[in-house]
């Protein structure tokens, strides 16, 4: 989906774990311990078992057979590259809002100041639930419209956001029940909490500088997320590394699964 030379996109949807980092093409991470990989296609006590052991141990896994058509990932990748090859002038037009949608430009975000000699190398945009100004709920903090590009700018963005949102929220309810299962609760324990949740599906884009983690340089510092789970897709490009026992482990791409961690909330 992208120039592995120059440069890496992902995206992430928090429902909302442990340090994780990119280091956009830096890796050297220790190669002794992998992430488990859960088939969602199985009994759910059965892949319930296999979140428990992940989450009391890493705090990240992979799924597998998890429902989301990989046309829909590759078209709202493709869909994302669109976006971020906008001119700088549209994309400052949708800057990050009060609500938290929009646009947060490169170098915005230091996720590791005490490591950091520099912030981080990468452009994003938030999405949210779609809530309508003047509506009850409008009124509430972090809740409100989403910024979209332009259709002529970017043709059928808004229709193929919406969808992969959809996609990965009803993937997060599917991971709620595991995560109840695994804690020894009725499989529905998380369904009247997640009714009208805060979502966020974040379209991140690296430049094409290389992490020197040495010289305090990242895509992305070490950071832990602060809700209840998020699920990342990433492209070919390798980068993202997870700090367990003083060590950190690098995660290598995997063409058709997506990368969930556990946040602060789910932690507790």
């Amino acid at each position: 989906m992208t120039d592995p030379y120059s440069e890496e996109m992902g995206h992430a949807a928090e429902a909302g774990g442990r340090s994780e980092a990119d280091g956009g093409l830096g890796g050297g991470g220790a190669q002794g311990l992998a992430v488990p990989m859960v088939d969602m296609s199985t009994d759910e006590e059965v892949a319930a078992a296999v979140v428990r052991q992940a989450c009391t141990t890493l705090g990240f896994f992979k799924v597998a057979n998890h429902g989301v058509p990989q046309a829909l990932v590759d078209a709202f990748f493709e869909h994302c590259h669109r976006l971020f090859a906008l001119p700088i002038a549209e994309k400052m037009a949708m800057l990050q809002d009060v609500n938290n949608r929009g646009y947060t430009p490169m170098a915005e975000e230091t996720l590791d100041p005490g490591a950091q000699s520099a912030p981080d190398t990468k452009e994003g945009f938030y999405f949210g639930r779609e809530v309508a100004l003047g509506s009850e709920e409008a009124s509430k903090p972090l809740h409100g419209p989403n910024q979209w590009p332009d259709e002529a700018s970017v043709p059928g963005f808004r229709d193929g956001a919406t969808q992969y949102y959809e996609a990965l929220r009803g993937l997060a309810m599917r991971l709620l029940r595991l995560f109840a299962r695994a804690l020894n609760l009725a499989p529905e324990f998380f369904d009247d909490k997640f009714t009208r949740p805060i979502v966020s599906l974040r379209p991140l884009h690296y430049s094409a500088q290389v992490s020197q983690p040495e010289a305090g340089t990242f895509g992305a510092g070490a950071h832990t997320d602060y809700g209840m789970l998020t699920i990342l897709a990433t492209d070919d490009t390798p980068g993202l590394q997870i700090h367990v026992g003083g060590q950190w482990i690098d995660v290598p791409p995997q063409h058709g699964t997506f990368i969930i961690n556990i946040g602060d909330l789910l932690e507790r």
